[in-house]
C-alpha cells in the first residue's frame, strides 16, 4: 500500500489503462522498497503544474516529456525495476504526472499508451519474480 505521507491521486484517472496502473501502484505488496530522496522519481515530488510553469502551450508539453519520459522509462523490463518504489518519492509520483498531462495539458492518452503498458508489465514481472523476497 502507498505511504500515507504520498499524495493521494486526485480524482478518477482519465482513461481505463492509466487507471489500471493507478491501481497496480496502490496495490504494491508491503514490502516493495520505499523510494529516497535520490531515487530517479524524486524530481516529479512536487506539483506537477509546477514542472510545466514553463511550457505555456499544451502542444508543447508533449514534444518536452515525451523525451524526458523515454529516458525514464527505459526499453528493457528489468531497467524499469528500480522505479518499483511507494512512498513520497516513488511511482506514484509518476502516476499523479501522467495523469495531469492528460487531465489537465490535453495530451493525447493514446500518445502514453506504450509506455504505461510498458510500466504495467514491469510491476507484474517484478512482483511475480520477486514475490518470494518481498514476502
Amino acid at each position: 500500500m502507498i505511504s500515507s505521507s504520498a499524495t493521494p491521486v486526485r480524482g478518477a484517472p482519465p482513461f481505463g489503462i492509466l487507471k489500471m496502473l493507478c491501481e497496480k501502484v496502490k496495490g504494491l505488496p508491503k514490502l516493495v522498497p520505499t523510494a529516497k530522496k535520490t531515487s530517479p522519481l524524486a524530481g516529479f515530488c512536487c506539483n506537477s503544474m509546477e514542472l510545466m510553469k514553463d511550457i505555456t502551450a499544451d502542444v508543447d508539453v508533449w514534444e518536452t516529456w515525451d523525451q524526458r519520459l523515454n529516458v525514464l522509462i527505459l526499453h528493457n523490463i528489468s531497467d524499469i525495476y528500480p522505479l518499483i518504489t511507494q512512498g513520497k518519492f516513488g511511482l506514484i509520483r509518476l502516476v499523479q504526472l501522467l495523469e495531469h498531462l492528460v487531465r489537465d495539458r490535453k495530451v493525447d492518452k493514446g500518445l502514453l499508451d506504450g509506455k504505461l503498458r510498458h510500466i504495467i508489465d514491469s510491476i507484474d514481472r517484478y512482483t511475480t519474480f520477486s514475490g518470494p523476497f518481498l514476502y
